[in-house]
């Protein structure tokens, strides 16, 4: 049940991806649906919903999953955030598997460029996976991979690599590579080209790279309503000598996110569009998700494959609560069919946004001089005489400085060489290995 209910948690990201056509359509499957390869940004969608106020985030999230008649406890999760709300670091105290610590670096556009888990193995936290995001000045995403941390070298597992073509602002070709982990080498898999009416997406044609040759796939033609959303759009596939049709979308909006999707196949025998499938996707005043489906016709009615539904507890307008239900219902065998209780989160230790600890000074911390030049002096009092490190952090959580301290003593100054650090205001950040955070100040960065 928990794999299948993966599967419909990779699922929720309908909507969202949807926004811009082009980008659901990457996993679009012509012969079948595969919730977890058709949509598969659900993670990051849940790392973005809100769980307070505008300005409020948790410090502390308590994570439980449902175990037949209870809800048992998995991992304790305290997080860091930055002025903009992004988290920097998170730390996850797992009940029953290894501890892990998550790092997240940002560019200039508060776009993740780097996430980074670190796993505690006997002790010591060694580097374990991390996802690297690369962007161009259009914002659009170039890079991605997912490494493994293996015999002190990092290993790419999975990466996609993109290239864009623009004619002023619009986005008329992208092709994307994917790479080879035997060969260790980026395979050409897929090339989008764009046509636009006024400025307005029209179509979009699709080809396969295929023995040294891109080759013609599918063709997908938009019909866009009044509000300048997709009303309503037409899948056709390259028979070889000519566009055939296939599958037509039929779209509904509800709000800023909401939204259903009709989704039919296209009947060779009696000519015409026959509907399969209906997504089904709402949010709260939150802008949180609330409910979800995935159902299919049976000749006379819907049937609902999968959901998943949330009720959240509010408490001075912050979400201090949050159970999540997931439904499943198997054809095949009939097994499922019913609402089940899936994750239970609980959140405290709000921070308003702006005044996070991180840009709050630490009793005793200082550095002078600061404003600084080439090099600042940091003093304070450690708790004890055990090695620590020092990191400098810009204001939007990106890494740019960081330094292992063996001090010797519990009276700690240290000059800090800020040499390779461009002009700026940071955050200097001390924490000891177990990832408690000694002292934090704020640093001004005016000269070379």
């Amino acid at each position: 049940m928990k794999v299948i209910l993966t599967a419909l948690m990779l699922a929720i990201g309908v909507a969202s991806s949807t926004a811009n056509q082009h980008v659901s359509r990457k996993f679009y499957k012509l012969d079948k649906l595969d919730p977890s390869g058709i949509l598969k940004d659900l993670k990051i969608n849940q790392n973005k919903l809100k769980t307070g106020s505008s300005t409020d985030l948790p410090g502390t999230t308590q994570y439980f999953t449902w175990s037949d008649t209870v809800w048992t406890k998995e991992s304790t999760i305290t997080t860091v955030c930055n002025t903009a709300g992004n988290p920097i670091s998170e730390l996850w105290d797992q009940v029953i598997l290894n501890d892990r610590k998550f790092f997240y670096s940002y560019n200039q556009d508060d776009l993740t460029t780097e996430l980074l888990c670190r796993t505690l193995d006997h002790g010591v936290w060694k580097d374990s996976t991390r996802e690297r995001w690369e962007f161009n000045s259009q914002k659009d995403q170039t890079l991605y991979v997912n490494e493994y941390f293996e015999q002190g070298a990092w290993a790419i597992n999975d990466g996609v690599r993109s290239e864009f073509e623009y004619s002023g602002n619009l986005l008329i070709k992208e092709i994307y590579s994917k790479y080879n982990i035997d060969s260790k080498e980026w395979d050409m898999n897929e090339r989008y080209t764009y046509s636009y009416n006024n400025g307005i997406l029209l179509s979009e044609t699709i080809e396969v790279y295929t023995n040294g040759v891109w080759v013609l796939n599918a063709r997908f033609t938009d019909f866009t309503g009044t509000q300048g959303r997709v009303d309503s759009s037409y899948v056709e596939i390259w028979s070889g000598a000519a566009w055939e049709k296939a599958a037509k979308e039929e779209f509904s909006y509800i709000g800023d996110f909401g939204m259903e999707i009709l989704m039919y196949e296209y009947d060779t025998v009696g000519r015409e569009y026959v509907k399969t499938d209906r997504w089904y996707q709402d949010y709260n005043d939150q802008g949180n998700l609330k409910f979800f489906s995935w159902e299919i016709w049976s000749d006379t009615a819907w049937m609902m494959m999968v959901g998943m539904r949330t009720a959240e507890t509010l408490e001075n307008q912050r979400v201090i609560l949050r159970i999540t239900e997931a439904y499943y219902f198997d054809w095949m065998t009939g097994l499922g069919g019913a609402w089940e209780n899936y994750t239970r989160e609980e959140f405290s230790d709000f921070l308003k946004l702006g005044t996070d600890p991180l840009l709050t000074p630490s009793p005793g911390i200082t550095c002078y001089p600061n404003p600084a030049g080439s090099q600042t002096t940091v003093s304070f009092t450690l708790p004890n005489t055990g090695n620590f490190v020092l990191a400098v952090f810009s204001l939007n959580g990106q890494k740019v400085l960081e330094q292992s301290i063996s001090p010797g003593s519990s009276q700690f100054e240290y000059q800090l060489n800020l040499d390779k650090v461009p002009v700026g205001s940071y955050v200097l950040v001390a924490t000891e290995p177990n990832s408690n955070v000694l002292g934090t100040i704020r640093i001004i960065k005016t000269s070379l």
